[in-house]
């Protein structure tokens, strides 16, 4: 696997580890005499980790998405009850086919993302939330022959971007969710280019949300 997932993979285990060991729940239990669960939608700070699978939709009509997947760790402050301001670091990868008249290749693309989000928490199961995000380029890979033997794509045409965000968070028990997103990624302001920079993502994932020692 691409050294840069084990990277993203530590800082989200290390980020756990110190949340984890830095929370006081059980005094929290004794001032308020409630469940762990339900004092957490008092606080102010908090935070998820989710994993999902994705498919792009490219602008190009010679080319085809395929399933690949996205490792999430977000932040968010609730500044007012129902809203609340976002952050965080996303490892995302694509795929996808690319032909024409001459040849095709299979591609897979790799970013980190840094989005900044509004989030509306309308109730305790439903949380909407918007937004951007910078994608910082890492890496494509391409095979010609099949979808096992890839290399790396030393001129690839690919680039960091900007790409605007839309995702909706349902609880469907306890601290566990499932998030289907939307995102619209954009690099170049001519779409008629051969740069595959500019595409749409569906997604669908599963989160756990994590509950920091902050309280209003």
């Amino acid at each position: 696997m691409n050294f840069s997932f084990f990277r993203v993979l530590i800082v989200i285990i290390c980020l756990n580890f110190v949340e984890t060991f830095s929370q006081s729940s059980d005094l929290l239990i004794q001032q308020y005499r409630k469940h762990n669960f339900d004092i957490e939608y008092y606080k102010k700070f908090n935070s998820i980790i989710k994993f999902s699978i994705n498919k792009i939709k490219l602008i190009d009509l010679k080319s085809e998405g395929f399933i690949n997947y996205n490792l999430s760790k977000l932040f968010y402050f609730r500044f007012k009850k129902s809203v609340a301001l976002g952050t965080g670091i996303e490892y995302k990868n694509y795929s996808f086919e690319y032909s024409n008249s001459i040849d095709k290749k299979f591609y897979r693309i790799k970013y980190i993302s840094f989005p900044l989000f509004f989030k509306i928490i309308p109730s305790k199961k439903i949380n909407l939330n918007f937004g951007f995000s910078f994608n910082k380029y890492i890496s494509t890979y391409f095979s010609e022959i099949d979808k096992s033997n890839f290399i790396l794509d030393e001129k690839s045409f690919l680039k960091n971007s900007t790409s605007l965000m839309f995702s909706l968070n349902y609880f469907i028990w306890k601290k566990f969710f499932v998030s289907p997103s939307f995102m619209i990624q954009n690099s170049s302001k001519n779409t008629f280019e051969e740069e595959i920079n500019n595409f749409r993502v569906f997604s669908i994932g599963v989160g756990y949300k994590l509950f920091s020692d902050f309280r209003k």
